[in-house]
């Protein structure tokens, strides 16, 4: 198997499009708790210990208030363990909901994170560019012009700093510094489209049949890999279908332990969300077995 950034761009889509749509739809705190050591665990490969230990500290206030405000404007469920000062009482069933939206979302946004790193725009270019050319282009445009814009409103912010108009002093100062500095942004960024515009269309952009180029090929190692995201991802479908990670909330919690029945499907998610990781260890003993 090849790892996920290594593997065929179509590969790593099947996979995230797999794996974010269970995560999006799983409430079971099982398959929560699955789904979100695995997303932290291939964020810290990806980008490192500190890069995620700073994305935690931004996303633990989105887990907080989620799960804070559920139970405070949703009063459904028949377990009652407090009084709120406004008289609305405080479930059991609304608060370990709210704890489980909150760890849904945290670990959609893990896995999006990880999406950003494998699927480059050079990667997104290749899936969509025999499918709708059109698309891929404004795909790669975009994930060019967000880099460009930042860095150019950094080289202009600093210009504006050197004349004597930078964001210091009082608060109107710093609005009018602002709104000079988007100003001019949009302007050059206008700029930049028309040039871009006249650019494709003295190559002959859309004047006639187009050609593609490739850096990627599918191997057997990709095929490999595709199969056992097929597979895993065949077996939760088939589980979630029988109500094997059963959970529901209100009026009264009911959720499915694990037991027998349900053991290949945790399993199968399990394998599924640790998949790339699995793969990291295998190549990182390979290497180290060849040294």
């Amino acid at each position: 198997m090849k790892s996920l950034k290594d593997s065929h761009p179509i590969v790593s889509l099947i996979y995230f499009i797999a794996l974010i749509g269970f995560s999006m739809v799983f409430m079971h705190p099982l398959c929560i708790a699955i789904s979100l050591l695995g997303g932290l665990s291939y964020s810290i490969i990806l980008k490192g210990k500190r890069a995620v230990i700073l994305s935690l500290f931004m996303l633990l206030p989105l887990f907080v208030l989620t799960a804070v405000l559920n139970p405070v404007f949703n009063h459904a469920g028949v377990t009652v363990l407090t009084y709120l000062p406004s008289g609305n009482p405080l479930t059991l069933e609304s608060l370990l909901y709210g704890l489980c939206s909150a760890g849904m979302l945290v670990s959609v946004v893990c896995h999006f994170s990880c999406l950003s790193e494998v699927m480059t725009g050079e990667k997104f270019l290749e899936v969509l560019g025999r499918i709708s050319p059109s698309s891929a282009l404004v795909v790669s445009m975009t994930f060019r012009f967000v880099p460009l814009f930042a860095r150019e409103i950094r080289l202009v912010a600093e210009a504006q700093k050197g004349i004597g108009r930078g964001m210091d002093g009082n608060i109107i100062k710093k609005i009018k510094s602002g709104v000079k500095t988007l100003s001019i942004m949009i302007t050059k960024s206008l700029e930049n489209a028309l040039e871009s515009a006249q650019s494709m269309k003295s190559r002959g952009y859309g004047s006639g049949r187009r050609s593609s180029f490739s850096n990627f090929r599918f191997d057997a190692r990709d095929g490999t890999t595709l199969g056992a995201v097929l597979l895993l991802s065949m077996i939760v479908l088939l589980g979630a279908i029988f109500g094997e990670n059963t959970a529901i909330f209100f009026p009264k919690i009911k959720i499915n332990n694990l037991n027998r029945e349900n053991a290949e499907f945790f399993a199968a998610y399990l394998i599924l969300s640790f998949l790339p990781i699995m793969i990291e260890i295998k190549e990182v003993w390979r290497w180290r077995k060849s040294r």
